[in-house]
């Protein structure tokens, strides 16, 4: 059986209740639909799947990871909150990376990140309240043809 998108999902998931200067985890499609998180506490990551780049042997799974926290009313605070939402894209990284080093589920073990992420500031995410970092990043995956992984009843 393959890595899915579900247990990719997961796995940030816990890394962000994980996270000390995470609050909350969401997961859905852009624009980020963060009003349908009961309870929003900033600052929050949100997951959102992208367009993947597969071939025979192999899938790349993509993902857009917004880190977000409130800005002060004058924004005087808009490079340190970047920097901040920045660093938690980073301990993104660092933590998938030991995790599959540590990895014993044999799925996990066969996929890795891709060598090349994307970082990029993003201002007024939500509204003009919110700013923060998005990680661009791709897994990728071994997928096995020399054996048929289609349901049988």
């Amino acid at each position: 059986m393959a890595i899915t998108v579900e247990k990719l999902v997961n796995i940030m998931k816990v890394f962000a209740f994980n996270h000390a200067n995470l609050n909350t985890f969401g997961y859905g499609g852009y624009p980020y639909k963060v009003d349908t998180v009961q309870d929003l506490k900033y600052p929050f990551m949100w997951v959102t799947k992208t367009k993947d780049s597969n071939k025979i042997g192999q899938l790349n799974y993509s993902f857009q990871i917004a880190v977000a926290d409130r800005l002060d009313s004058n924004e005087k605070n808009l490079l340190h909150v970047q920097s901040d939402c920045h660093q938690i894209c980073l301990d993104f990284v660092r933590y998938y990376s030991r995790l599959y080093g540590a990895a014993t589920d044999d799925d996990l073990m066969d996929t890795m990140l891709q060598d090349n992420f994307q970082t990029a500031f993003i201002e007024h995410v939500l509204d003009n309240e919110t700013a923060g970092c998005l990680l661009t990043v791709t897994f990728i995956c071994p997928m096995n043809t020399s054996y048929c992984e289609i349901p049988q009843k």
